[in-house]
């Protein structure tokens, strides 16, 4: 509580601060800085695992799920040579870096930890196209030891798959998959879950989960700027964007909360906070114009969910309009605070859950 009230108060000088130096105009400024401080937010996740256990391949493949396009490699600035970052296409603050396996020549387990200087990872993903090995458990374990999220995958279940119909043809796919996950299980150090996926088939098996394990594992802030910098919308991707959304609420509220505390704000700012926060909403679940046009939403359909869209923005005004008995105390600041942020928070929940379902439209409307 008392960080929340620090918070509170620390939000309070910034934007009164901003009003001193440069009126509404710089608030706004401020505003929306804050608003978007996700962007700015750097994220480096590590893929590791021995050669030829197809590291490469699942980057490719994500990046190509999250965006429709391939990651570019960038300029070793932060790691070793021998370490390969692959930036995300909408936000080069996100970075997945390749990295060697543990007790090659060049990266003995005695010094591996240094040399791909570890500490600086988020987390890290540890791959295998078989069984894991002493030395991936060895390197899942320290890097808990150092509090870093560890998530342990099985690639190339395709090839499995293709395996069992040579040794047993009346043995189907997801049988195959149970086995296979089961060995896993009891073959892997129990303090880990192991994620069975296919990197060249990214719509099936578990590589959703992992997906969504992978936001989740990260710090809120990052996880929330992974989950916003994905631009191409499925319904696991919408179901990221939701909820992050929905966690990001109490922030605008929070936001309206100290700008309720400054007299000369006090009473005129839920309906562009809510309408700043709405239009990002519209944009993150793949609602603008720009976004529907570019997908393969059924031209039929585009129309429709274009005019749903401006009812619920053309609803907000009604939505943020305080109750008569409200606005008789909103003199007082901190009730005047605290009311602007529960019309704030509550428009925000109501506007989300429309066009999420506008947005679930959209998805079953692509050809």
């Amino acid at each position: 509580m008392e960080d929340i009230q620090q918070e509170i108060e620390n939000k309070r000088e910034k934007y009164e601060k901003a009003l001193r130096e440069g009126g509404v105009a710089r608030w706004w400024q401020v505003f929306e800085e804050e608003k978007n401080e996700w962007k700015t937010q750097k994220v480096n996740v590590a893929i590791a695992g021995r050669s030829g256990t197809g590291k490469t391949s699942f980057i490719n493949a994500v990046v190509k799920k999250w965006t429709g396009t391939r990651p570019a490699k960038v300029r070793v600035t932060e790691t070793t040579m021998e370490c390969v970052g692959y930036a995300h296409p909408n936000n080069p603050n996100i970075i997945l870096w390749l990295l060697p396996g543990v007790g090659t020549e060049n990266f003995p387990q005695a010094n591996y930890l240094a040399k791909v200087k570890a500490d600086l990872f988020d987390a890290f993903v540890i791959m295998t196209a078989d069984r894991f090995m002493e030395l991936d458990t060895w390197l899942g374990k320290e890097m808990q030891a150092r509090n870093k999220p560890v998530i342990f995958v099985r690639t190339k279940f395709g090839m499995d798959v293709e395996n069992s119909k040579h040794d047993d043809p009346e043995k189907d796919e997801k049988t195959v998959f149970k086995e296979m996950k089961r060995n896993m299980m009891a073959k892997s150090d129990k303090t880990f879950g192991v994620f069975v996926i296919d990197s060249h088939k990214s719509d099936m098996y578990e590589f959703s989960d992992l997906e969504k394990c992978i936001t989740e594992k990260l710090p809120v802030k990052k996880g929330q700027a992974l989950v916003f910098s994905i631009s191409c919308i499925s319904r696991d991707h919408l179901m990221l964007k939701v909820k992050a959304l929905k966690n990001h609420i109490w922030c605008a509220g929070l936001v309206s909360l100290a700008l309720g505390l400054i007299p000369t704000l006090s009473g005129f700012t839920e309906e562009t906070i809510v309408k700043s926060h709405a239009s990002f909403y519209v944009k993150q679940l793949g609602l603008d114009v720009r976004s529907l046009e570019l997908t393969a939403v059924n031209p039929t359909k585009v129309d429709s969910v274009k005019c749903k869209v401006a009812e619920v923005m053309a609803d907000i005004p009604v939505m943020t309009e305080r109750p008569t008995v409200a606005r008789f105390f909103q003199v007082l600041p901190l009730v005047g605070g605290a009311i602007s942020a529960e019309v704030v928070s509550n428009s925000l929940k109501e506007i989300l859950n429309r066009l999420e379902a506008i947005a679930l439209e959209a998805i079953d409307a692509v050809n």
